[in-house]
């Protein structure tokens, strides 16, 4: 929205007239945004308002579950074997069987 509202003023006649307020207008505008999603977590609230879930599909509490688990801090699980042998059930019971494959390709290489 704000940065709609700055291509709008960019093309303002009055903008082309004042190039020195584009100056000041597009850094204001971007620590408004900073202030706005990081202090009141405003991209968060847009979601919502629209009716999508802020945490992106549950992708957050996913994460915390896999990084709770313990794996070997060497040298991992292997290459896309994160998700055989017990590790599976858990997670299973808590998510569902139909968790994305991009959330354990991810897992798998990380650990």
């Amino acid at each position: 929205m704000i940065g709609c509202l700055v291509i709008v003023a960019a093309h303002s006649s009055w903008a082309k007239r004042h190039p020195g307020f584009l100056k000041v207008l597009i850094p204001a505008s971007f620590c408004l945004y900073l202030i706005l999603a990081f202090g009141f977590n405003i991209n968060g609230e847009l979601a919502g308002a629209v009716g999508r879930d802020p945490t992106l599909t549950d992708r957050t509490t996913i994460w915390s579950s896999l990084l709770n688990m313990r794996t070997n801090p060497v040298v991992g699980t292997g290459y896309e074997s994160f998700w055989l042998g017990p590790r599976l059930q858990p997670i299973w019971q808590v998510f569902g069987p139909l968790m994305s494959h991009t959330t354990a390709t991810w897992r798998s290489i990380s650990t």
